[in-house]
């Protein structure tokens, strides 16, 4: 089962691959397949995420946004997902800068 925010989550904030079945994904890739497990995947994603999103990474900053946008894994919360969108836009990353966009009108 292919989970879209959790596989993207996962393999943006699992270092430089995620594995999953002795199969290596470059880091980013976010067509990840992981099993279902009742939602807890959100919550693995997103403890995976903040580690990497609070080293500095803007994919993962990003991807915690979306997951706090969303309320996946985490309490969902507009305020914090701006928080790390902001982190992830002054970086240069394009996706969090149109977040930004539809989220501050």
């Amino acid at each position: 089962m292919t989970v879209g925010i959790a596989s993207a989550a996962i393999a943006a904030c699992c270092g430089k691959t995620a594995t999953e079945k002795g199969r290596d994904f470059p880091k980013g890739k976010i067509e990840v397949q992981i099993p279902s497990n009742g939602g807890d995947e959100y919550a693995s994603a997103a403890k995976m995420c903040r580690k990497e999103a609070e080293q500095g990474v803007p994919l993962a900053q990003y991807t915690l946004g979306l997951l706090y946008l969303e309320g996946k894994g985490v309490p969902q919360d507009k305020a914090e997902a701006i928080k790390w969108f902001r982190k992830a836009a002054k970086q240069g990353h394009a996706e969090a800068k149109e977040e930004l966009k539809k989220l501050e009108k």
